[in-house]
């Protein structure tokens, strides 16, 4: 019998947030404590199965490229000494069926009212902790997916980042960076190219949400009233609820980062709390990158924010940023160097406005000024 008194570490896979979500409100009011992982994309799963081995995968039905089939046959593959449970799940507005991907056998059948609580407490019942430990790096994980985005999709990704530029203008410059400095990070983790280039295109839609921030906020120059500041919180839901209208592989990486990457290590970020790991990959490198962006495109862009910058990164490791991506970004400096001298600012934002950029409410001095 499993010690249920552990968290139940699961990790959900679906494009939407709306079951993971369910779930994650259950597991906050449930007596035995979850530990809840969720990603859009099976082979980001992958990755994150690959830092830290789930107890139990929940995939959901319509997971395509790969499909919950492929995916758990890859799983078995790369992880063969895991004793991770790995269920697929169907969820329709009456009904949440749950399958073995191996088997057409149907397991369980709720009505949705009482869907998220059933289901913990059953995945809670079938876990066999623990997990074997990793076995293999991320970056060998997410070598197996092929991240070449299609020319129509890159289109719309280029229409939408002329659509924020002329809504957020100050940024145009700031968001070719930060996809710069997201392919340095995800490079050095081992990605292949098409992966590091679907994630820096996505990155440049992190702030695509702005378009539904009144102007006044966005141009408030200094700290933000609590009403102003739930206004620019907004950005984060508004830039996935844009995003995830479009299909394709890097529109739900952008969907995902756009929702996720104002999250901290330390679960006291927005929109959602998430902590640690129970932050997407995608969203925690680009919220490296995009902090990194506005602590050193301030006022004439002195070279000496370079390493005042990466100090503070430092400083604030395993508090705001994942504590190991840190470690990953330092090792790659002379790259973001190489970023940061070739796409210098042409319009920065005033300093104090940067402020209202950040994951964490930080004065201008905090950042070297």
């Amino acid at each position: 019998m499993p010690d249920l008194s552990e968290p139940l570490d699961l990790l959900v896979v679906d494009r939407h947030p709306t079951f993971s979500g369910m779930l994650r409100n259950a597991a906050h009011y449930a007596d035995a404590p979850t530990a809840l992982r969720h990603e859009v994309d099976g082979h980001m799963a992958l990755a994150s199965a690959a830092r830290k081995m789930p107890d139990v995968v929940m995939l959901s039905r319509d997971l395509s490229e790969p499909s919950p089939e492929q995916w758990t046959v890859a799983f078995r593959k790369l992880f063969p000494e895991s004793r991770t449970k790995i269920f697929v799940v169907n969820v329709s507005p009456a009904t949440t069926e749950l399958r073995s991907p191996t088997s057409e056998t149907q397991l369980l059948v709720m009505n949705s009212s009482g869907v998220a609580f059933d289901c913990l407490e059953w995945v809670r019942e079938q876990a066999d902790r623990q997990g074997a430990g990793c076995l293999l790096s991320v970056h060998q994980a997410l070598r197996l997916r092929d991240y070449r985005t299609p020319p129509q999709e890159l289109q719309t990704i280029r229409n939408l980042c002329r659509l924020a530029t002329l809504r957020d203008k100050p940024s145009a410059s700031h968001t070719t960076r930060v996809a710069k400095y997201t392919e340095c990070i995800a490079g050095r983790l081992g990605m292949p190219e098409p992966a590091t280039q679907a994630l820096g295109l996505a990155s440049m839609l992190h702030d695509i949400g702005h378009i539904a921030v009144p102007e006044s906020v966005l141009r408030k120059v200094g700290p933000l009233s609590d009403e102003e500041a739930d206004a620019m919180k907004s950005h984060a839901r508004a830039g996935q609820s844009i995003l995830s209208a479009h299909e394709g592989i890097t529109f739900a990486l952008a969907a995902e980062v756009a929702r996720s990457h104002h999250e901290q290590w330390d679960g006291k970020g927005y929109p959602d709390g998430l902590a640690g790991d129970a932050i997407p990959l995608s969203a925690r490198i680009v919220a490296l990158a995009d902090c990194f962006d506005l602590l050193t495109s301030g006022r004439g862009m002195d070279e000496r924010r370079m390493d005042e910058a990466l100090n503070f990164l430092r400083e604030h490791a395993g508090r705001l940023f994942d504590p190991t991506l840190v470690v990953d970004l330092a090792a790659v400096m002379p790259e973001m160097r190489e970023v940061w001298s070739r796409y210098p600012a042409t319009s920065g934002k005033h300093p104090e406005a940067a402020v209202n950029w950040m994951p964490d409410p930080v004065t201008w001095s905090d950042l070297g000024s």
